[in-house]
Protein backbone atom coordinates (compact mmCIF):
# COMPACT_ATOMS: atom_id res chain seq x y z
CA UNK A 1 0.00 0.00 0.00
CA UNK A 2 1.03 3.23 -0.65
CA UNK A 3 1.49 5.54 2.18
CA UNK A 4 0.82 9.72 1.53
CA UNK A 5 3.93 11.40 1.59
CA UNK A 6 3.04 13.90 5.41
CA UNK A 7 6.20 16.31 4.67
CA UNK A 8 5.62 19.77 3.67
CA UNK A 9 8.94 19.96 1.97
CA UNK A 10 11.12 18.00 -0.07
CA UNK A 11 14.46 18.42 -0.38
CA UNK A 12 18.04 18.13 -2.48
CA UNK A 13 21.32 19.87 -2.49
CA UNK A 14 25.11 18.54 -3.54
CA UNK A 15 26.74 16.31 -1.01
CA UNK A 16 28.54 18.81 0.65
CA UNK A 17 25.10 20.75 1.62
CA UNK A 18 22.10 18.04 0.83
CA UNK A 19 19.50 20.15 2.04
CA UNK A 20 20.10 23.97 -0.22
CA UNK A 21 17.31 23.55 -1.72
CA UNK A 22 13.68 23.36 -0.66
CA UNK A 23 10.44 22.12 -2.53
CA UNK A 24 7.19 22.83 -0.86
CA UNK A 25 4.57 20.62 -1.39
CA UNK A 26 1.18 21.57 -1.82
CA UNK A 27 -1.57 19.85 -0.43
CA UNK A 28 1.09 16.65 0.23
CA UNK A 29 1.48 16.60 -3.28
CA UNK A 30 4.79 17.53 -5.28
CA UNK A 31 4.09 19.87 -8.41
CA UNK A 32 6.01 20.71 -11.31
CA UNK A 33 5.71 23.90 -12.49
CA UNK A 34 7.46 22.91 -15.77
CA UNK A 35 8.15 19.61 -18.10
CA UNK A 36 9.57 19.06 -21.14
CA UNK A 37 12.34 17.13 -22.94
CA UNK A 38 15.33 17.23 -21.15
CA UNK A 39 13.59 17.33 -17.34
CA UNK A 40 10.97 18.86 -14.50
CA UNK A 41 11.22 22.46 -12.80
CA UNK A 42 10.28 23.10 -9.53
CA UNK A 43 10.19 26.15 -7.82
CA UNK A 44 12.41 26.24 -5.02
CA UNK A 45 14.07 28.20 -2.21
CA UNK A 46 17.41 27.87 -1.64
CA UNK A 47 18.01 28.07 2.11
CA UNK A 48 21.81 27.79 2.80
CA UNK A 49 23.99 31.19 2.38
CA UNK A 50 21.94 33.91 3.97
CA UNK A 51 18.53 35.26 2.73
CA UNK A 52 16.37 32.52 1.31
CA UNK A 53 16.05 33.00 -2.29
CA UNK A 54 13.42 31.68 -4.64
CA UNK A 55 15.19 29.71 -7.74
CA UNK A 56 13.94 27.39 -10.58
CA UNK A 57 15.45 23.95 -9.86
CA UNK A 58 15.69 21.72 -12.95
CA UNK A 59 15.89 17.99 -12.22
CA UNK A 60 17.26 16.67 -15.46
CA UNK A 61 15.50 13.52 -16.10
CA UNK A 62 17.48 12.75 -19.68
CA UNK A 63 20.37 13.17 -18.33
CA UNK A 64 22.98 10.48 -17.33
CA UNK A 65 25.84 10.70 -15.11
CA UNK A 66 28.28 10.36 -18.01
CA UNK A 67 26.46 14.05 -19.28
CA UNK A 68 27.17 15.48 -15.82
CA UNK A 69 31.09 16.97 -17.19
CA UNK A 70 29.69 18.40 -20.10
CA UNK A 71 27.11 20.41 -18.51
CA UNK A 72 28.77 21.34 -16.08
CA UNK A 73 31.33 22.98 -18.24
CA UNK A 74 28.44 24.46 -20.55
CA UNK A 75 27.48 26.15 -17.14
CA UNK A 76 30.66 27.92 -16.79
CA UNK A 77 29.71 29.66 -19.98
CA UNK A 78 25.92 30.66 -18.76
CA UNK A 79 26.84 31.39 -15.57
CA UNK A 80 29.09 34.63 -17.60
CA UNK A 81 25.64 35.51 -19.40
CA UNK A 82 24.11 38.95 -18.01
CA UNK A 83 21.35 40.57 -19.19
CA UNK A 84 17.96 41.86 -17.50
CA UNK A 85 16.38 39.61 -20.62
CA UNK A 86 17.79 36.67 -20.17
CA UNK A 87 17.51 33.57 -17.35
CA UNK A 88 20.81 33.44 -15.00
CA UNK A 89 22.05 30.38 -14.42
CA UNK A 90 23.04 29.90 -10.42
CA UNK A 91 24.26 26.30 -9.96
CA UNK A 92 25.00 23.11 -11.41
CA UNK A 93 25.05 20.11 -8.75
CA UNK A 94 24.51 16.21 -8.46
CA UNK A 95 22.21 15.88 -5.60
CA UNK A 96 19.71 13.43 -4.27
CA UNK A 97 15.81 12.95 -6.06
CA UNK A 98 13.88 15.16 -3.77
CA UNK A 99 13.77 13.55 -0.03
CA UNK A 100 11.90 14.28 2.97
CA UNK A 101 14.85 12.73 4.84
CA UNK A 102 18.22 13.86 6.65
CA UNK A 103 20.19 10.73 5.74
CA UNK A 104 21.35 9.45 1.69
CA UNK A 105 24.13 7.47 1.38
CA UNK A 106 26.79 8.34 -1.20
CA UNK A 107 24.68 6.22 -4.00
CA UNK A 108 21.49 8.30 -3.61
CA UNK A 109 23.26 11.50 -5.61
CA UNK A 110 22.34 10.40 -8.73
CA UNK A 111 20.27 13.03 -10.31
CA UNK A 112 21.81 16.33 -12.00
CA UNK A 113 20.14 19.86 -11.50
CA UNK A 114 20.58 23.18 -12.67
CA UNK A 115 19.22 25.94 -10.57
CA UNK A 116 18.76 29.64 -12.19
CA UNK A 117 17.29 32.27 -11.42
CA UNK A 118 13.39 32.40 -10.71
CA UNK A 119 11.72 34.91 -13.29
CA UNK A 120 8.03 35.43 -12.06
CA UNK A 121 5.51 36.26 -14.43
CA UNK A 122 3.73 34.55 -17.00
CA UNK A 123 4.15 32.47 -20.50
CA UNK A 124 4.09 34.49 -23.65
CA UNK A 125 1.24 32.84 -24.74
CA UNK A 126 -0.71 33.55 -21.91
CA UNK A 127 0.85 37.19 -21.43
CA UNK A 128 0.17 37.93 -25.21
CA UNK A 129 -3.56 38.10 -24.10
CA UNK A 130 -3.66 40.23 -21.78
CA UNK A 131 -2.03 43.38 -23.40
CA UNK A 132 -2.74 44.98 -26.77
CA UNK A 133 -0.04 44.74 -29.72
CA UNK A 134 2.30 47.67 -28.87
CA UNK A 135 3.34 45.93 -26.11
CA UNK A 136 3.58 42.67 -27.67
CA UNK A 137 6.02 44.36 -30.19
CA UNK A 138 7.49 45.94 -26.74
CA UNK A 139 8.38 42.04 -25.82
CA UNK A 140 9.81 41.51 -29.69
CA UNK A 141 12.27 44.02 -29.26
CA UNK A 142 13.57 42.99 -25.92
CA UNK A 143 13.90 39.64 -26.89
CA UNK A 144 15.70 40.76 -30.16
CA UNK A 145 18.26 42.27 -27.59
CA UNK A 146 18.50 39.33 -25.70
CA UNK A 147 19.11 37.52 -28.49
CA UNK A 148 21.22 39.88 -30.32
CA UNK A 149 23.75 40.09 -26.64
CA UNK A 150 23.30 36.07 -26.69
CA UNK A 151 25.04 36.32 -30.17
CA UNK A 152 27.50 38.73 -29.61
CA UNK A 153 28.67 37.30 -26.23
CA UNK A 154 32.34 35.73 -26.63
CA UNK A 155 34.08 33.50 -23.83
CA UNK A 156 37.06 30.79 -23.65
CA UNK A 157 33.81 28.43 -24.73
CA UNK A 158 32.25 30.24 -26.94
CA UNK A 159 34.31 32.10 -29.10
CA UNK A 160 31.49 32.70 -31.95
CA UNK A 161 28.51 33.42 -29.29
CA UNK A 162 25.91 31.63 -27.69
CA UNK A 163 22.68 30.19 -29.01
CA UNK A 164 19.69 29.58 -27.20
CA UNK A 165 18.47 26.93 -29.50
CA UNK A 166 15.07 26.36 -28.09
CA UNK A 167 13.26 29.64 -28.35
CA UNK A 168 9.15 29.30 -28.30
CA UNK A 169 6.51 31.08 -26.08
CA UNK A 170 6.65 28.46 -23.30
CA UNK A 171 10.26 29.39 -22.92
CA UNK A 172 9.66 33.19 -22.54
CA UNK A 173 8.75 34.64 -19.31
CA UNK A 174 6.50 38.15 -18.91
CA UNK A 175 7.83 39.59 -16.07
CA UNK A 176 4.78 41.09 -13.61
CA UNK A 177 6.48 44.90 -14.66
CA UNK A 178 5.80 43.91 -18.00
CA UNK A 179 9.27 42.84 -19.46
CA UNK A 180 9.71 39.79 -21.09
CA UNK A 181 12.81 37.08 -20.52
CA UNK A 182 14.58 34.22 -22.50
CA UNK A 183 14.49 31.24 -19.91
CA UNK A 184 15.81 27.52 -20.51
CA UNK A 185 18.51 27.17 -22.48
CA UNK A 186 18.19 24.08 -25.18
Amino acid sequence: MIQPVTAQSLWTGPRQDPRRYRVELKGGTLHAIGDGGEGLVYRATRVTGGTPVVVALKMHTALTMADFGRLNERAQTLRAIDHENVMHLVDVFVGTALIDSDESADEDFSVIYTVAQWIPGAPLGVARGTLGPVRGMQWVAELARAVAYLHSFRSVDAPQGMVHRDIKPSNVRVTPDGHAALIDFG
